[in-house]
């Protein structure tokens, strides 16, 4: 089966039509494409997906939000995609996923799909687990601008912490819970990393 551009690109754009029931479907059909013929798609076309698919990530919708979020992990799994769709999903995607894991809304099967996405970066080495962590973590502290982290917040950020751990192995898991410790330690810790740290040790 042979896909060409324009075929893919019409699919694309019904990403950005306001009916969401065609939306979803869109979403379901891409994967289930990218699956079975992958290896006719190229990686150029994998970067226009990884465009629209950035903008269906909020906590507005949360069922597409997985959706999109399972379309991305199947993105980067493919093996015949290029460096390129790596820098697309930390460009574009990895932004927002780290503004949908501060909210207090996420739940469920989105939650599921961005600890998978966290999860499939890691394996695919598209992004290093330490600059994962990082943010991670610097989500769960409180800013000027919008206060502190709700409670739900945390347990989210926890744990994609502790699944972003078991996707990098028991070295980075080792190292991982003698940094968290430390950081408990501190007095300069604030409560809300505080909490979240307790959260991914237990």
């Amino acid at each position: 089966m042979c896909l060409g551009a324009c075929l893919l690109q019409s699919w694309t754009a019904f990403l950005r039509k306001a009916n969401r029931a065609l939306r979803q479907a869109t979403l379901g059909t891409l994967n289930s494409l990218i699956v079975a013929y992958g290896d006719k798609i190229g990686s150029s076309a994998y970067e226009v997906i990884i465009v629209e698919l950035s903008s269906l990530i909020s906590d507005s919708d949360l069922h597409m939000t997985a959706l999109a979020l399972e379309l991305c992990c199947t993105l980067m799994a493919d093996k015949r995609a290029s460096p390129n769709v790596g820098l697309a999903v930390r460009n574009k995607v990895l932004p927002q996923a780290l503004t949908l894991i501060k909210s207090s809304l996420l739940q469920g099967q989105a939650l599921m799909a961005l600890q998978n996405f966290f999860a499939t970066l890691v394996y695919s080495a598209n992004t290093s687990f330490d600059a994962l962590l990082d943010s991670l973590l610097s989500s769960a502290k409180p800013s000027p601008q919008s206060g502190g982290v709700a409670k739900q917040a945390l347990c989210s950020i926890a744990q994609c912490v502790a699944v972003l751990c078991l996707a990098a192995g028991d070295q980075k898991c080792s190292t991982t819970v003698k940094m968290l410790t430390d950081i408990l330690r501190d007095d300069s810790s604030s409560n809300s990393v505080r909490f979240s740290l307790m959260l991914v040790l237990c």
